[in-house]
């Protein structure tokens, strides 16, 4: 009987620690881009989506690590690739669409950029998207729409900003 028990106990460690296979590897990613080790965050964060026991709300936070080690190594179509998944699965991402729009820059996809810097800016206005906004517009020829969204920035930027006088000009 305490062989049976022992036993059933063995099994029962074995399956937790598969289980939190997943949650290591999501974490060592975490901890690798902590250190801007771009690879290593890469690799753990690939380990930790093929795992398949990442609980779901881990999975749109290891693509969008993944897609971000991705674009310090400037792979811009594998980050790309990330960033649509961790859409799908995380509408409301405003920081995913944002690296979309940059990895989109990064492929010349300059409708793509400028719609994903749209939703961002909808739906969170803020002095630094409107700046990433209007510089993009800018790099594409758009000048009056990139000057009226470098006057946002400024608008909303704070005051004591040092940052803040280059908006105007």
């Amino acid at each position: 009987m305490k062989r049976v028990l022992a036993a059933a106990f063995l099994i029962a460690i074995g399956a937790v620690s598969a289980l939190a296979a997943g949650y290591d590897d999501f974490s060592r990613g975490v901890n690798a881009t902590n250190r801007g080790d771009a690879d290593a965050a890469i690799s753990s964060f690939t380990a930790a989506l093929a795992a398949g026991d990442l609980a779901a709300a881990y999975v749109p936070n290891a693509h969008l690590g993944r897609a971000r080690a991705y674009l310090q190594k400037d792979k811009c179509a594998e980050a790309l690739s990330d960033l649509n998944e961790t859409i799908k699965l995380k509408t409301d991402n405003v920081e995913a669409y944002l690296l979309r729009a940059n990895a989109n820059v990064c492929l010349k996809n300059a409708d793509a950029s400028l719609a994903d810097f749209k939703v961002a800016v909808d739906s969170r206005p803020s002095a630094a998207i409107y700046e990433g906004f209007a510089r993009v517009q800018w790099i594409y020829g758009f000048f009056p729409q990139a000057a009226d969204n470098f006057a946002r920035a400024f608008k909303l930027s704070d005051r004591h900003n040092t940052h803040r006088p280059y908006l105007v000009i």
